[in-house]
């Protein structure tokens, strides 16, 4: 962000002086906006409850659109997300095979990532993805 604001700040504004902290400001107030402004666009602290909304937010935009997210304390953690142009490539391209790919360690929470891609004409795509509590069989049948 503050590489933006300087080259904003030169650019557009034509200003030169670094000393201006109006146009080159300290990181640590980059960091009090950047964090007050996230903190206005949530919903609630809680963040079980802030991905509740968002998921039936997404559910509502497009009917089409599959989206399931399970956080009761019954199962484990479970996320799965496809779109309608997703499922048309799946069913399109998934008759032969199809690539599971996982990514680990990309959040604050310990959560792997699984994306279901397939080979189509112009390379692999994502045709759906689910997160899952661990990465044990039963978790990733049940997002599959």
């Amino acid at each position: 962000m503050k590489r933006h604001i300087k080259s904003f700040s030169r650019k557009e504004l034509k200003m030169t002086d670094e000393e201006n902290r109006h146009f080159f400001p300290l990181d640590k107030y980059i960091r009090n906006i950047m964090e007050y402004n996230k903190g206005q666009t949530r919903f609630s602290n809680n963040d079980k409850e802030n991905l509740k909304i968002i998921i039936d937010n997404l559910k509502a935009s497009n009917e089409k659109d599959s989206f399931h997210l399970d956080i009761s304390g019954t199962e484990e953690f479970l996320f799965v997300g496809q779109t309608e142009s997703q499922k048309r490539l799946l069913k399109m391209y998934g008759q032969e095979i199809c690539l599971l790919d996982a990514t680990y360690k990309t959040t604050k929470f310990n959560l792997p990532g699984f994306f279901v891609c397939v080979n189509t004409n112009v390379g692999y795509s994502t045709v759906g993805c689910f997160i899952t509590a661990d990465e044990t069989n039963a978790s990733i049948k049940r997002g599959l």
